[in-house]
C-alpha cells in the first residue's frame, strides 16, 4: 500500500524530469507501507538525456541510499527503488534493476543502519504516459528468483508515533595511539556497548511498564489496527551494568592505561513511526535503530566538520567542549511522517532546506522545518536560568508568607530549581594528553 498523497507524486515526478529514486516506507508482517518516493538527484557530469530509458547508475543510487538512511527515523527504511518509464522496463531492464538493488543493499549492509531482516525488495515503474504505477517484488538473496507481481494501492495510511527522550552518557578509553584510528571510528566503538545494552531495555509506554513485549503498543484495551494513529511517549529503561556481558566483552574490571578518553554525554530526541498493529518489541527495535542512526549521523557530521576546519590552533591538553549538531524534522510530502536533518550551533531551519530538497525532493519553506525537538546549549542555558529564577521567586514568596504550602510542595519547588543540571544537547569531550591521564581534557 502507498500513502494517498503519493498519487500526485506518481504524475509530478515524471513531469519534473526525474529518472529514478528510492521507495521509503515500512515492512510489516503482512505488507509493505510506502510513505514517500525520494527522487535521486541528477548525477554530476552525467548527460542523463543520452541514457536509455530505465538506466540507473548503481554507484550513484547507492550513495543516495547511504545518505538517506542516516536521516530516516526509526521504523522507516528503504524498501526498494522506482524508475520512470513504462512497465515493459520490468522485463527488458530486469538485470539492470537487480544490479541497482544489489548495489543499494550492499552499501546499506556496510552501514548496518537498515532493517536487514527483510529480504524482499520492491521495484516500481512510474509510467509518464498513463501515470500508472506497476510494482514487482524481488528476493535479493535468491539469485535465480524472478520479479513477481506485488500490489500497489493508494490509501490513507495510519501511523503510530513513538517519541523517546533519551539521556546519553558514555565514557570510553582509547588504548591505541590516537593518530592510528579515525575519530569517527573511535566514537563508533565508544557507542557500541551502550547501543547493544539499549536493545535489551524495558519500555515505559506513556508512564506504564510494558510487561509483555508481544502486546500491542496501543495497549490491551484497544483493538490493534482499528484505531487512528496515536502519539506515545516511550521511556527506555536500560541496565547499563550489563553492557558487554552478553557478548563476553566484559569479564572483569581492570585498570588500563589509555591514550585518550572520549566522553559522549547529553540528551537526544528519539523518534519512530510504526504501523497501528505494532507491538512493544517492534517499537523498541525501531527506537534503537533510530538512536543508532541519529548518533552516528551526528558523529559523522561532527568529524567531517573538524576535518574541514583543520586541527585548529588550540593548545594541546586544553579542555575543549564540542557540540555536535542538533536534530530537526520536516514532513515528507503527502505523509504524516517526518525525516530528519541535523544543524550545527548557529544554523537556522533555512539551512536544512537544501538537504531535504536534494535527498528527499521536498520543496519546503523554513516554517515547515520543526526545530523545537532539541535545544542548543545557549537555548538550554537560557531556559535553565529562567526556570531557576522563577523557582527562586517562588521560594521568596513562600518565605514572606505570600502563600501557604506544605513541606511537600516546597520540596517540589526546590526540585524545579535544580532542573538546570539536566543536559538537553549532545556533547563530546576528550581526549586526555598522555602526560595528564587523570584529568578529563577536551578533544
Amino acid at each position: 500500500m502507498a500513502e494517498k498523497g503519493l498519487e500526485a507524486s506518481s504524475k509530478l515526478l515524471p513531469a519534473a524530469g526525474v529518472k529514478y529514486g528510492l521507495i521509503i516506507g515500512q515492512n510489516t508482517p503482512s505488507r509493505a507501507m510506502v510513505a514517500h518516493l525520494a527522487r535521486t538527484p541528477p548525477e554530476p557530469n552525467c548527460a542523463t538525456e543520452e541514457q536509455p530509458a530505465g538506466y540507473i547508475s548503481d554507484s550513484w543510487i547507492a550513495k543516495h541510499a547511504k545518505q538517506v538512511i542516516r536521516l530516516l527515523p526509526g521504523g522507516l527504511d528503504i524498501l526498494g527503488l522506482f524508475v520512470v518509464g513504462s512497465s515493459d522496463l520490468l522485463k527488458t531492464r530486469e538485470t539492470q534493476l537487480r544490479s541497482a538493488l544489489t548495489a543499494i543493499y550492499r552499501a546499506l549492509d556496510k552501514l548496518q543502519l537498515h532493517d536487514a531482516t527483510a529480504d524482499e525488495r520492491l521495484v516500481a515503474t512510474l509510467d509518464p504516459r498513463t501515470a500508472r504505477v506497476q510494482v514487482r517484488a524481488l528476493e535479493l538473496s535468491n539469485l535465480t528468483a524472478q520479479l513477481r507481481p506485488a500490489e500497489w494501492r493508494f490509501q490513507e495510511l495510519r501511523w503510530h508515533r513513538a517519541n523517546s527522550p533519551l539521556h546519553v552518557d558514555v565514557t570510553y578509553g582509547v588504548t591505541s595511539p590516537v593518530t592510528e584510528t579515525s575519530l569517527y571510528r573511535q566514537l563508533s566503538q565508544a557507542l557500541q556497548p551502550w547501543l547493544t545494552a539499549l536493545a535489551g531495555s524495558r519500555c515505559l509506554v506513556d508512564g506504564r511498564l510494558a510487561e509483555d513485549e508481544d502486546a500491542p503498543l496501543s495497549g490491551s484495551d484497544e483493538k490493534p489496527g482499528k484505531s487512528a494513529g496515536r502519539t506515545f511517549t516511550v521511556d527506555l529503561l536500560t541496565d547499563t551494568t550489563k553492557m558487554g556481558r552478553e557478548t563476553g566483552a566484559v569479564t572483569r574490571i581492570r585498570a588500563e592505561q589509555v591514550e585518550a578518553v572520549l566522553r559522549i554525554t547529553g540528551r537526544v530526541h528519539c523518534l519512530a513511526y510504526l504501523h497501528t498493529k505494532a507491538t512493544v518489541a517492534e517499537t523498541l527495535a525501531a527506537l534503537c535503530r533510530d538512536v543508532r542512526r541519529s548518533l552516528l549521523a551526528r558523529c559523522q557530521m561532527h568529524c567531517d566538520s573538524l576535518v574541514e576546519e583543520g586541527d585548529g590552533d588550540g593548545e594541546q591538553g586544553a579542555t575543549v567542549l564540542h557540540e555536535p549538531p542538533r536534530r530537526v524534522l520536516a514532513p515528507l510530502g503527502g505523509s504524516t511522517v517526518c525525516a530528519s536533518d541535523y544543524l550545527f550551533p548557529g544554523d537556522c531551519p533555512a539551512d536544512s532546506l537544501q538537504t531535504f530538497a536534494d535527498l528527499f525532493g521536498l520543496n519546503l519553506d523554513p516554517d515547515d522545518v520543526i526545530d523545537t525537538v532539541e535545544m542548543t546549549t545557549e537555548e538550554r542555558a537560557n531556559s535553565e536560568c529562567s526556570s531557576e529564577a522563577e523557582a527562586i521567586d517562588d521560594l521568596q514568596d513562600l518565605q514572606t508568607g505570600a502563600a501557604r504550602v506544605s513541606w511537600l510542595q516546597m520540596l517540589g519547588v526546590l526540585a524545579v530549581a535544580v532542573i538546570g543540571v539536566a543536559i538537553s544537547s549532545l556533547a563530546l569531550i576528550g581526549p586526555r594528553p598522555p602526560d595528564q591521564r587523570q584529568d578529563p581534557m577536551g578533544m
